[in-house]
């Protein structure tokens, strides 16, 4: 089985939202040392990634119909994770 990975550009145009999804994917096999390295640091950044519960104005956590914490996605620059070495 072949694992496929996400490749980001660093700009977007109005013609990167009429590529299909596959487009930005290439197997694992195919990345470079470093990029292979690159991805394996990226995967364990974001298993480190905690869930950001979502509040009401009040400051108390909002929960979901079932009673358990709303969770909010979070803003992650990849421009500057990119950047890091």
């Amino acid at each position: 089985m072949t694992e496929r990975v996400p490749r980001f550009p660093l700009a977007w145009s109005s013609e990167h939202f009429e590529m299909r999804t596959e487009e930005y994917l290439t197997a694992a096999v195919d990345l470079s040392p470093e990029e292979q390295e690159g991805f394996l640091k990226l995967k364990t950044y974001v298993k480190g990634f905690k869930p950001c519960t979502f509040t009401v104005a009040s400051g108390a956590v909002a929960l979901d119909r079932r009673g358990k914490p709303r969770v909010e996605p979070r803003f992650v620059n990849t421009k500057a994770l990119l950047a890091c070495k």
